[in-house]
């Protein structure tokens, strides 16, 4: 697999853990979501490899209890977004993330405000990669903007956290053990992203 990137490339995490009564919330792993969740921090961190992610309320204090144990020189390797429309009501993990975008709040209109924070995300950023975890709707409407602003990404939903990811699993007709048959998800992530570490935490040509 070639691996063509530059300085604004970056994988994309899409994550959620529906609250009781969203959809698809009868389906939905909480634990293995949030283990795969972790579990993908940490290896980025390690193999400093830059990712960015919408502050999704549940998955937002998961990222930072990983990250918040690794150096200031790794932690600007995140990127979160957050739509102005929650000021003042995001998880106070928020408030220590050292690379914050804000982004434009459409007054009185949540839908078009999430849309506009989503936009902002793909166009700003060279997506190499994107991983999908568990999820509501939510997730499925990040998969297909990304999908069409970005039709080289490889999109990687993780049927084995249940939700909306193992319903795009199967609607694409994928066929990747890993993203179905382990939860040994800190393993897993050590082989999928082996391909982008870099040393100097630029993600290389291969």
């Amino acid at each position: 697999r070639a691996i063509l990137m530059h300085n604004n490339s970056k994988i994309f995490l899409s994550a959620g853990i529906p609250d009781e009564g969203r959809e698809v919330f009868d389906t939905i792993n909480r634990s293995a979501t949030a283990g795969a969740v972790m579990a993908f921090t940490r290896v980025c961190a390690e193999y400093n490899i830059p990712f960015y992610f919408g502050g999704q309320p549940a998955i937002t204090p998961l990222v930072w209890s990983v990250a918040k144990d690794f150096s200031k020189e790794e932690k600007p390797l995140i990127t979160i977004y957050q739509s102005r429309f929650f000021d003042g009501k995001t998880p106070h993990e928020v408030d220590y993330f050292e690379n914050i975008v804000w982004t434009e709040k459409i007054e009185g209109n949540l839908p078009a405000s999430i849309k506009a924070m989503r936009n902002q995300m793909f166009s700003e950023n060279e997506t190499v990669a994107a991983i999908f975890l568990g999820g509501s709707n939510g997730i499925r409407d990040e998969y297909k903007l990304l999908k069409d602003i970005s039709p080289q990404t490889r999109m990687l939903p993780f049927a084995s956290t249940g939700g909306v990811s193992k319903k795009m699993y199967e609607s694409e007709g994928m066929n990747e053990a890993e993203l179905t048959e382990s939860f040994a998800y800190y393993q897993i992530f050590k082989d999928l992203l082996k391909d982008y570490k870099d040393d100097a935490g630029n993600i290389r040509d291969s």
